[in-house]
């Protein structure tokens, strides 16, 4: 009877083992010679994907061999285990178990295969599971931040963005845009989020001038495109910090007068830039002084002027004009062109009438800092080009020529007739120089046309120092080290030495006491053999 127990208690705890396990852990058939256990992560997809599963195998009995252990249907991979010793424990890791959709929601088993000792074929199986079939929940939200939002020109700007995968759906092929920065192209990696991770990327940007950056996240989720925008972050530069830039346009009462007639010229001048004008001059083409109003213009702001004046030849007339910005720039910048025909002289075209002359059917209006720039810098020059043929004018190049040196400064793949463009460009300085402005185009037939304006000086000066250079402070650095440890070293062996002086005066001072002194200053006990040497009573004895 008490036998017959004992093996109910054995047979009892041994169930108890196998269903408690943890994870997905049954107990195996086979006369309980072996025990399973499996645990599935996620337990639950929203269609065909992969999971990780671990599958446990240990051996509960005696010796075994020729062990395999075989997926589900329609998988039925096998994986051999080999020889099973009493005891032994075996593991299957597949972190990436490709689950089909008719796998979904129902149930499945993994089979065991062995040989018995007596060479008997048996199998067993775990218990049966299910991979639940789950609710699709697409939610991917994001962030976007800015190191600083009010800075100076030529500031550097970091932003962060970050995109994550709250739901439950896997999403491939994201990418982030982040106009205006690079244009409005991709910047960053392609990327792919599985459910519960998350991407952060910084970009680092120097800004030259106010913007709004709207970024945006383009993603792929079960075979269908998304955007998400994040939050639009605006960048203020100092207005007092960035470079001003206007526009002149010149237009008259009549095209053409007789010899010495006079014709009335109309002046608008607009700021077109970001900082506040003042000292607004006008020159016209013989040098004299153009009145305007106002002079001083705000971001946005125009003035206006009138003059009338003799024409006595054919030709086109321009005019002049400079001021300056917030932050001290000069400007400068040259009106249209404007043609003029006296009666008798058919050099000129007929103002407002297009052009045949190739030197004049692109017009070239440059708007830049010219005087007194601390270099070596970076200074933007702002572009205008009018078409003022009758054609469409392509492959449209703006540079900067010093001498046999030509710089571009932008490009326009095509410009419709009659129509003008704004553009920009950067000239890197370090010295004194003289441009001469071109721009080059072509017509629908080839022919190549060609525009300049007069030379400009631009005149620099050398940038005040920012202070101690890295080299002189590293080696300022360093004499201020050895000086510290010259002090602290001084002071120690001025520590030894007085150390040393008073020992030396207590070592004095003992011996002449009769008591020994060792080198480190502690006074030594007598002898063993002076304590106890007898006194010469004890020597010849005591009556």
């Amino acid at each position: 009877m008490k036998k017959t127990v004992s093996y109910l208690l054995v047979i009892l705890l041994a169930v108890t083992l196998a269903v408690s396990m943890g994870g997905a852990a049954f107990a195996a058939t086979g006369a309980d010679s072996i025990s399973t256990s499996v645990k599935i992560s996620p337990a639950s997809l929203t269609g065909a994907g992969t999971v990780n599963v671990t599958v446990t195998v240990t051996n509960t009995g005696p010796p075994i061999s020729n062990v395999v252990l075989k997926y589900p249907s329609p998988t039925d991979t096998e994986v051999p285990l080999d020889a099973m010793a009493t005891g032994e424990t075996k593991e299957r890791v597949d972190a990436n178990w490709a689950i089909s959709e008719d796998m979904l929601g129902r149930e499945l088993k993994f089979m065991v295969y062995w040989t018995s000792q007596d060479g008997t074929q048996k199998s067993g199986s775990t218990q049966g599971f299910t991979i639940a079939r789950q609710q699709s929940n697409l939610n991917v939200t994001g962030s976007a931040s800015a190191s600083a939002q009010q800075i100076k020109k030529g500031d550097k700007v970091k932003f962060n963005f970050s995109i994550k995968n709250a739901g439950n759906v896997r999403v491939d092929t994201g990418y982030l845009n982040a106009p205006p920065i690079e244009g409005g192209a991709q910047i960053g990696e392609t990327f792919s989020l599985d459910p519960g991770s998350e991407k952060k990327m910084e970009y680092t940007v120097t800004v030259n001038e106010s913007m709004n950056v709207q970024p945006v996240v383009t993603y792929t989720a079960a075979g269908q495109q998304y955007t998400l925008p994040l939050d639009t972050l605006g960048i203020t530069v100092d207005a007092s910090s960035q470079q001003g830039s206007f526009t002149v346009k010149a237009s008259v009462n009549k095209s053409q007068v007789t010899q010495g007639g006079t014709v009335q010229f109309n002046l608008r001048v607009d700021n077109t830039g970001p900082s506040q004008l003042t000292g607004l001059a006008v020159k016209d083409f013989a040098g004299n002084t153009v009145p305007v109003s106002p002079t001083s213009l705000a971001p946005g702001e125009y003035a206006t002027g009138l003059t009338e004046l003799p024409v006595t030849a054919s030709g086109s007339y321009s005019f002049r004009v400079t001021a300056s910005d917030a932050a001290g720039n000069n400007l400068s910048a040259t009106s249209n062109a404007v043609d003029i025909t006296v009666d008798g002289d058919p050099a000129a075209s007929p103002s407002g009438q297009p052009t045949s002359d190739t030197s004049k059917m692109l017009k070239l209006n440059m708007s830049l800092p010219t005087e007194n720039i601390p270099v070596p810098t970076d200074i933007t020059a702002r572009i205008e080009v009018t078409n003022q043929s009758e054609q469409d004018i392509s492959n449209i190049v703006v540079s900067a020529v010093d001498g046999d040196t030509a710089k571009t400064l932008s490009t326009l793949a095509s410009l419709a007739a009659g129509q003008s463009n704004q553009m920009q460009g950067t000239i890197h300085l370090t010295e004194d120089v003289n441009y001469v402005f071109t721009v080059t185009g072509q017509l629908p037939d080839g022919t190549l046309v060609e525009s300049s304006t007069a030379s400009v000086p631009i005149t620099t000066v050398p940038a005040e120092p920012e202070g101690i250079s890295s080299a002189l402070l590293g080696v300022i650095i360093i004499l201020i080290a050895i000086a510290a440890v010259a002090v602290f070293l001084g002071i120690y062996l001025a520590r030894q030495r007085k150390k040393n002086r008073e020992r030396a005066a207590e070592r004095t001072k003992n011996a002449q006491s009769g008591q020994q002194v060792s080198p480190s200053g502690r006074v030594r006990p007598p002898s063993m053999s002076a304590a106890r040497r007898p006194a010469p009573d004890d020597e010849e004895g005591r009556p």
